[in-house]
């Protein structure tokens, strides 16, 4: 039960960091800002945030 919540926190922190660099993106397009750091960002933490879990999700499986 610990183990779960503490997996259930950590996907949340991630989560929430890429949906705020999410709303960073509309907001810089809204306000007609240079938005291409802000997506080379938001890809990147897409990137991590899959690799992270990557050997968290095998592990379920198995």
């Amino acid at each position: 039960m610990k183990r779960f919540l503490k997996l259930h926190f950590t996907l949340c922190f991630r989560f929430s960091i890429f949906v705020l660099g999410i709303v960073k993106l509309i907001r810089g397009i809204f306000l007609g800002k240079a938005v291409g750091f802000l997506i080379v960002i938001l890809i990147l933490e897409g990137i991590v945030i899959f690799c992270f879990n990557l050997p968290e999700l095998k592990q379920k499986i198995r």
